[in-house]
């Protein structure tokens, strides 16, 4: 039977990582790019769009996504990972609304801007958000 302890900080749990994360922080951690493992999609939209009721869906999603909001950390135990405890999708900041439709080229503009964001360093234990939107 697997045993896991966890501790709990405030309004966070500190968890082991485990399986595929520590080959994904020990990489991180001897990376000059520290960017190895970041990923982006677009999704394209098509007519009337309800900004607000999309922010508040992305919103809803981030909060569910607890993964999303995992800090890494070195201890006296080794490599943790701090996830919070809950959540609440009111309480994350509103979605970036970028409407590319009048460039001359909506999807190398929404190519551009999503490459840059890969270039940048992110190192696994930055503390920075682990998500653009």
């Amino acid at each position: 039977m697997l045993s896991i302890e966890t501790q709990n900080i405030e309004s966070k749990r500190v968890l082991p990582i485990i399986g595929s994360q520590l080959g994904i922080w020990l990489a991180d951690q001897i990376s000059p790019l520290k960017n190895g493992y970041l990923v982006a999609h677009y999704v394209e939209l098509s007519g009337a769009l309800d900004v607000d009721c999309l922010r508040r869906a992305i919103r809803l999603g981030l909060s569910e996504a607890d993964t999303l909001h995992a800090r890494f950390l070195e201890t006296e135990l080794g490599p943790m990972q701090q996830l919070p405890i809950d959540i609440d999708a009111a309480d994350l900041p509103d979605a970036e609304y970028l409407d590319l439709s009048a460039n001359e080229d909506p999807v190398a503009s929404a190519l551009a801007l999503m490459q840059a964001d890969l270039a940048e360093a992110q190192p696994a234990d930055s503390g920075a958000v682990l998500y653009r939107h």
